[in-house]
């Protein structure tokens, strides 16, 4: 049996097809579709979405063997906004100064908050 492992990052998206050993039997990797709007970086959801497909696709055919398990991994400070149908509406992540400070004051102020009380 093989593993596939992607790993969702904020410059490439990358996959591995591995074998029970351990051992990369196959590799893919793309850049992640990022742009810049007023000194804040985007990544499309639905660009990196199509983009994972292909990696699992691509690492699927090279697989001489039945894939058991696929395994994601992905950043942390970004959050992707959705409507209410589940679907991506832009994906952002902080790069800026000001946008790691607010970030910083938020998580402090969350990490600070009783149960019972409210952002």
């Amino acid at each position: 049996m093989n593993f596939i492992g992607i790993d969702v990052g904020t410059t490439m998206i990358k996959g591995q097809l591995l074998n029970e050993k351990g051992l990369v039997l196959f590799k893919s990797s793309y850049d992640s579709p990022s742009y810049s709007k007023d000194g804040v970086s985007f990544i499309s959801c639905t660009q990196s979405e199509e983009i994972v497909l292909n990696i699992i696709k691509e690492l699927v055919e090279h697989s001489t063997d039945e894939v058991g398990y696929i395994s994601f991994s992905s950043f942390g400070e970004a959050f992707a906004l959705i409507d209410k149908n589940g679907k991506p509406v832009h994906f952002q992540r902080r790069k800026t100064e000001q946008h790691r400070s607010h970030y910083r004051r938020y998580a402090m102020r969350s990490a600070v908050l009783r149960p019972d009380q409210h952002a």
